[in-house]
C-alpha cells in the first residue's frame, strides 16, 4: 500500500502543477515593454502567477511582442534594477529580447546596479592609471628617457595622448618631450589624439562588447545613446590634449646658444616668527608683517575686488585635524589668525611667496606668473595667469590630516555681479560643483553680454599639474566670505560674485607635503601686465557717516563731512577711494545687505558728482556682518552699526603725508605693487591732525534726513 502511495503522490503533484501552469498561461499578463523588468505588482494578474515545481521559483506568464504567453521569473519582471552580477545581466537581457523583440533594449539600462558599479570601477581605474602615468612623468629627467618608445613603438607622450590625459601631456611637454616623434605607422602624438577625438573610447561600448558579448552596429548606437563617453577618455580631455599638442608643434625650434654657467640663486628667506595663538587652542602660529591676501588686475582694470588699490577681500582657510587657521582676521576664534613673512624672488623667473605656520604645518603661498600654456615665465609682461599655489608641509613627525579652502572675490572692471560660464555653460544662480564634475574653466564677464565685455577673467583648474579642488562653489561674496569650511549655496542670483575652491583634508605623513594650486587671470591675453597688490595693516581713526533706521541717502550733513575731507586732501591727490556700507541687526539680514549696499552706492554717487572719477571708487556691502547681535540691538537696532566708512588713497609724497580717513573695518591694504616695486600711493589718515569738522558735526545723526 505504501509503495503505491510513493508512485501515486508525485503523479498527482505533477498533474496539479500542470493544471496551475495551464491556468496561469491562459490568464497571462499583458506585455509590459519597454518597462519589462520594472513592472509594478499592480500590473501583474494574480492568475498569471505560479510556482515552478522544481526550482520553487515564483513565475509569471506574460505576453511577448507577438502576443504569445511565455514564462518568466517574477524577479526578472519586477526587479531588474537590483541585478548585480554579470551572468544575471546577460540572462536578463536575453529574456528582455524574448519578451520585447530581438532589437529591443531596456531604457533604464544605466540604472541597473551592475551597470552603475561597472561605470564607477572603470572611471576609478582610469583615474588611477592617470595618477600612475603622471607620477612616472614627473620622475622622468633625461630627454632620452622621455622620448624613448616602448615595445609597441609608443613614447610616453603618445600613450598620454592615446589615453586622453591632458595633465600628463602638459607635464611631458614641460620636460621637453618631442611632439614630432612618430611610430611605425607614421603617427605622432597629435595625430593619435585627433583619431581618438573622432571616436573616443566609450565605457558603455566596452561593457556591451566585453561583458555582455553583444556585437554589430547596435552596440555603437546603444553606447552613444547611453552616454558612455563620460567614462573612459572623455571627449573634452581629448580636445584639451589636441590643443596642447597643436600649440607645442607651433613653437619655433630654439636656436642653439652657448650655455652660460648657471648663477646660484641666493635667497635670504626671512625666518618665521612663532607665538602661541590668542584663542587658547595651544597652537604655535606665525606672526609677521603680512597676511598674504592679494588682489589682481591688468593695468587699471580689475579682475578682483580692490584692484587697482592695494586692498583685498579674498582669503584662505587651512584645516589641520579639527583646528582651523586663516589669513583673514574676521573669523575670530573660529579660525586662528595667522600672518607671515613675504619674499619677492627676482633672480631668474620671478614669483611672490609668503610663509605661514600653524600647529606644526607650514603654509607656503606662491603667486607665480604663467603663460597661456601655464608655464612659468621670466617676465610678468608675458603672463596671462597667476598660478596661486599652496604647499602644505607637515613639520611634525606624525601623520596629519590637512585641507585648504580659498576664497576669490572676483570683480571685472566696474562690475561686481559678473556673468559666469562653467566649461562654456552659463551659470545663472549660486551653484556648487563636486569632483569629478568640478569645472575645468570658469569665466567671468564684466557685462551681461559676453561679446560686449572688454575684459574676461578666467579660473583654470584642470590644467594644473598638481591636485585639483574637490569642490567649487560660485556664489555671492557676502554669504561666502564668513564661511569657515562647509560651503552652502542656494538658488540666488548674483549681486557680488565670488568663488570658493576647496581641497578636502587628506593624510600627509610626517615630514611630507601636499601641493595644491589653481590659476586666475585673463581668458584672452591683452596688452599690458598683470599686477598683484598685497594687503597689510595700518593705523586708522574711524570717522563713520551714520544713518537713521532705513536711511541710505547722502544728507546735507554727510555731504558737509565728505566735502571737508575732499578740500583738506585735495582732489588731485586722490588715487582711489573705498566705500563700505554697513547695517545693524534690526530686521531681515537679506534686506540689511541690500540696505548697506545702497548706503555705499549713494555715497559713491555723491562723490562722483563732487568730482572724483567713478573708476577710482570701489564699494562693498557688508550688511550686518559686523553688527552687534545682542537681544537689544536685534530688537531695536544700533545707530553705531548703521554707517558708511570711506577710505582715501593718496599720491605718495603729497603734503597730507601718510594718513587714513574713516574706515574702521578689517580691510587693510599694502602700498606695493609687484610689477613696479615702488610705493606710488598710500592711505590718508587724519589721526594726528585736527579734524576739518566742527566739534558738533561728527557725522552722528539720530534721524535720517532723507
Amino acid at each position: 500500500m505504501i509503495r503505491k502511495l510513493y508512485i501515486i503522490f508525485p503523479v498527482f503533484l505533477y498533474l496539479s502543477c500542470t493544471s496551475l501552469m495551464e491556468k496561469a498561461k491562459k490568464n497571462a499578463s499583458e506585455n509590459s515593454c519597454p518597462s519589462f523588468g520594472m513592472t509594478t505588482e499592480d500590473a501583474i494578474k494574480k492568475e498569471s502567477i505560479f510556482t515552478d515545481p522544481i526550482s520553487k521559483t515564483e513565475m509569471v506568464f506574460t505576453k511577448d511582442s507577438d502576443g504569445t504567453a511565455i514564462p518568466v521569473s517574477k524577479k526578472d519582471l519586477t526587479q531588474a534594477k537590483d541585478i548585480s552580477q554579470k551572468d544575471e545581466l546577460s540572462t536578463f537581457l536575453a529574456k528582455y529580447k524574448a519578451v520585447c523583440g530581438k532589437d529591443a533594449f531596456p531604457p533604464y539600462f544605466e540604472e541597473i546596479a551592475y551597470v552603475k558599479d561597472y561605470r564607477k570601477e572603470q572611471q576609478a581605474a582610469e583615474r588611477e592609471q592617470e595618477q600612475k602615468d603622471l607620477a612616472k612623468a614627473r620622475s622622468m629627467q633625461q630627454p632620452e628617457v622621455i622620448n624613448k618608445p616602448d615595445s609597441d613603438g609608443k613614447t610616453p607622450l603618445m600613450l598620454a595622448a592615446e589615453r586622453g590625459q591632458p595633465e600628463v601631456v602638459r607635464e611631458l611637454l614641460q620636460k621637453d618631450a618631442d611632439p614630432k616623434v612618430t611610430n611605425s605607422a607614421g603617427d605622432d602624438a597629435l595625430s593619435i589624439a585627433r583619431k581618438k577625438l573622432e571616436s573616443p573610447p566609450n565605457v558603455m561600448e566596452k561593457l556591451l562588447k566585453e561583458e555582455i558579448g553583444m556585437e554589430g552596429e547596435q552596440v555603437k548606437s546603444l553606447s552613444r545613446s547611453l552616454g558612455g563617453s563620460s567614462g573612459l577618455g572623455a571627449k573634452r580631455n581629448y580636445e584639451e590634449v589636441v590643443s596642447l599638442l597643436e600649440n607645442a608643434k607651433k613653437k619655433p625650434e630654439p636656436k642653439p646658444e652657448p650655455t652660460p654657467a648657471p648663477k646660484k640663486e641666493e635667497r635670504n628667506i626671512p625666518k618665521i616668527n612663532l607665538v602661541r595663538d590668542d584663542c587658547g587652542k595651544g597652537m604655535q602660529v606665525s606672526k609677521g608683517p603680512h597676511d598674504g591676501r592679494f588682489t589682481l588686475g591688468l593695468g587699471k582694470k580689475r579682475l578682483m575686488f580692490g584692484y587697482p588699490l592695494p586692498l583685498s577681500t579674498s582669503h584662505f582657510v587651512v584645516k589641520i585635524g579639527k583646528n582651523f587657521a586663516s589669513n583673514y582676521a574676521g573669523f575670530g576664534c573660529r579660525a586662528v589668525y595667522i600672518t607671515g613673512t613675504r619674499e619677492s624672488v627676482t633672480i631668474g623667473k620671478p614669483f611672490q611667496e609668503i610663509r605661514f605656520q600653524a600647529d606644526q604645518v607650514e603654509i607656503r603661498q606662491k603667486l607665480i606668473p604663467v603663460d597661456a600654456s601655464l608655464q612659468h615665465v621670466g617676465s610678468i609682461v608675458a603672463a596671462q595667469y597667476y598660478r596661486i599655489e599652496y604647499e602644505l608641509i607637515n613639520k611634525s613627525e606624525e601623520e596629519r590630516e590637512i585641507g585648504l579652502l580659498l576664497l576669490i572675490d572676483t570683480m571685472i572692471e566696474d562690475t561686481d555681479a559678473n556673468l559666469i560660464a562653467a566649461d562654456g555653460k552659463r551659470v545663472r544662480y549660486e551653484s556648487t560643483f563636486l569632483a569629478p564634475n568640478v569645472p575645468k574653466k570658469l569665466r567671468f564677464y564684466g557685462t551681461s553680454n559676453k561679446k560686449a565685455s572688454s575684459l574676461t577673467g578666467e579660473i583654470v583648474n584642470s590644467a594644473s599639474s598638481t591636485e585639483q579642488p574637490g569642490q567649487v562653489s560660485i556664489g555671492n561674496w557676502p554669504y561666502l566670505h564668513p564661511t569657515l569650511w562647509n560651503v552652502k549655496t542656494i538658488k540666488r542670483k548674483f549681486r557680488d560674485t565670488a568663488v570658493v575652491l576647496k581641497w578636502e583634508q587628506k593624510k600627509v605623513a610626517g615630514g611630507a607635503s601636499r601641493t595644491i594650486a589653481t590659476h586666475y587671470g585673463l581668458a584672452k591675453k591683452q596688452a599690458g601686465s598683470l599686477a598683484t597688490f598685497f594687503h597689510s595693516k595700518g593705523n586708522r581713526k574711524p570717522v563713520p557717516l551714520q544713518y537713521g533706521i532705513g536711511g541710505y541717502k547722502v544728507s546735507p550733513r554727510r555731504k558737509k563731512i565728505i566735502n571737508a575731507y575732499l578740500k583738506k586732501i585735495g582732489k588731485s591727490n586722490i588715487m582711489g577711494v573705498v566705500i563700505e556700507g554697513y547695517a545693524d541687526a534690526l530686521g531681515d539680514p537679506k534686506y540689511n545687505l541690500i540696505l548697506s549696499g545702497k548706503r555705499a552706492a549713494y555715497t559713491k554717487q555723491y562723490m562722483v558728482q563732487a568730482g572724483i572719477p567713478a573708476e577710482k571708487i570701489v564699494t562693498k556691502a557688508w550688511g550686518e556682518t559686523y553688527a552687534s547681535q545682542s537681544r537689544k540691538h536685534i530688537k531695536k537696532g544700533n545707530r553705531n552699526d548703521r554707517r558708511v566708512h570711506v577710505k582715501f588713497y593718496i599720491k605718495k609724497g603729497s603734503k597730507t603725508e601718510e594718513k587714513v580717513l574713516p574706515d574702521g573695518s578689517e580691510k587693510e591694504a599694502s602700498n606695493k605693487t609687484e610689477d613696479e616695486g615702488k610705493e606710488t600711493f598710500q592711505e590718508y589718515d587724519d589721526s594726528e591732525d585736527e579734524s576739518p569738522l566742527d566739534p558738533d558735526e561728527d557725522g552722528y545723526e539720530d534721524e535720517d534726513e532723507d
